[in-house]
């Protein structure tokens, strides 16, 4: 195909007399190849690849790990912008407010994770993985908790 010289016009252009064709998955994107939009394109060629070339499967494999090799850090990058919306620096500047330590029990001997309201997701603070858990196992409800530290205490709350 030659280059793009604007005012042009495309032999390409002939062959849609009516427009460019458009896509049957998402009308709305711009038409690929095979009635396609890029995306949904690159996903069915991907799998239909996947499914019957393996050396395709090993070459992307491949590929994967050399670039996890050369970008170590942007997974979890990606996972703090994508689920909480806080970037690393950010990350940093909470950690270092927190002295490095979990927020429930001063821990500070493994990596914290990000603690967020399920409801709101608002960012709260960098927990152990354990306390991290256990919030989340009593659905971050306060009474709940109350109730467990009357348990582990022997002191069982009145009940309302």
């Amino acid at each position: 195909m030659g280059l793009r010289t604007p005012g042009l016009v495309l032999a390409s252009a002939a062959r849609w007399p009516d427009g460019p064709a458009i896509p049957t998955c998402h009308p709305d994107r711009k038409h690929q190849a095979k009635g396609f939009c890029s995306p949904c394109y690159r996903r069915t060629y991907q799998r239909e690849r996947t499914a019957t070339d393996p050396a395709y499967v090993d070459a992307r494999r491949r590929l994967g790990r050399e670039y996890v090799a050369r970008h170590p850090d942007k997974p979890r990058r990606d996972w703090l912008r994508l689920a909480y919306g806080i970037a690393p620096i950010d990350l940093a500047a909470m950690l270092e407010a927190q002295d490095g330590r979990c927020l429930i029990c001063g821990r500070d001997d493994e990596r914290l994770v990000v603690d967020h309201d399920h409801r709101t997701g608002i960012v709260r603070g960098l927990l152990c993985n354990s306390c991290n858990v256990g919030i989340g196992f009593l659905n971050d409800d306060p009474e709940r908790l109350l109730d467990a530290v009357a348990y582990l205490t022997g002191d069982r709350r009145a009940e309302a």
